[in-house]
């Protein structure tokens, strides 16, 4: 059951992607095939996630949902942040010499706003991307997310933007303000996983059926069954974004190394430069 527009967003963003990368490919200068990849694979399960079965049977069932919540915050997210697609427009979009703004510049100033210099602040991350789980199905808006298409649009995009805004945060190498230094991110990490496996004991022992009037909209009066079914939910919260999980703390780590390999490189060049002369002065 397509979605037209994430659909079409995935596929527009695809072959934005391929065009840059062609762009750049021809003018000689190299971009790792592997940002390529990532990038695909993650507009591939945006498509997935909106158009195929789990936007389908999310609708009727709550563990499907959680599924499809958990592919649109923990999988799709990182993806497309190990892309790194701000550089890459940074690199192939042209620059204005007018003095005026372009689209590059647009980037720029957004990358290097305020605003952003706020939001990508650890704690504020961390509480956007955990805490609008609380938010989101301890208030109305999860039955408005399934009553109302308007709710559902938002739910999606929200979901998206925090998942994206926090693995930016984490493991991202496009320009922006100061990320915090790498053990940290690896605490930020952690604690998201325990408030991820709490919130979802919380729904596993939940005696409260949420949206419960789009069930019975939809003729499930079974409160017996709902609830069985919505603790498969809260199970699935809690485990299936421990994988991701996992694969971002290797990558955070495997970053932390290659950081620490090309400081050193660059201790050794100073060091041949100036006959070590740091060393000379602390001795």
């Amino acid at each position: 059951h397509v979605d037209w527009m994430w659909a079409g967003i995935a596929v527009v963003g695809a072959a934005w992607y391929l065009w840059a990368f062609r762009t750049l490919r021809r003018r000689g200068d190299a971009w790792p095939v592997v940002r390529l990849i990532a990038w695909l694979a993650g507009c591939a399960a945006l498509l997935y996630a909106t158009s195929g079965g789990l936007a389908v049977y999310g609708q009727i069932h709550f563990s499907t949902h959680m599924l499809q919540h958990m592919a649109l915050m923990m999988i799709v997210p990182p993806l497309l942040v190990l892309g790194g697609p701000i550089l890459l427009a940074l690199r192939t979009l042209p620059s204005r010499t007018d003095g005026g703004r372009g689209l590059r510049e647009w980037i720029l100033a957004v990358v290097h706003s305020r605003y952003l210099r706020l939001l990508s602040k650890p704690a504020v991350a961390g509480v956007l991307f955990a805490g609008s789980l609380v938010v989101f199905y301890y208030t109305g808006w999860f039955e408005w997310a399934m009553l109302a298409h308007q709710g559902h649009i938002l739910m999606t995009v929200h979901f998206l933007a925090t998942g994206y805004l926090f693995f930016w945060v984490l493991i991202g190498i496009d320009p922006g303000p100061n990320r915090p230094a790498y053990p940290f991110r690896i605490i930020l990490l952690l604690a998201t996983l325990a408030f991820h496996a709490l919130f979802g004991l919380a729904i596993m022992s939940s005696a409260t059926v949420l949206a419960e009037v789009w069930w019975t909209a939809l003729g499930y009066t079974n409160t017996a069954a709902l609830l069985a079914d919505q603790a498969v939910g809260g199970g699935i919260a809690w485990s299936v974004g421990e994988i991701p999980a996992v694969l971002v703390a290797l990558i955070v780590v495997s970053q932390w190394v290659r950081s620490d390999e090309r400081a050193a490189k660059r201790y050794d060049r100073r060091a041949d430069r100036d006959g070590d002369a740091e060393l000379t002065d602390y001795n």
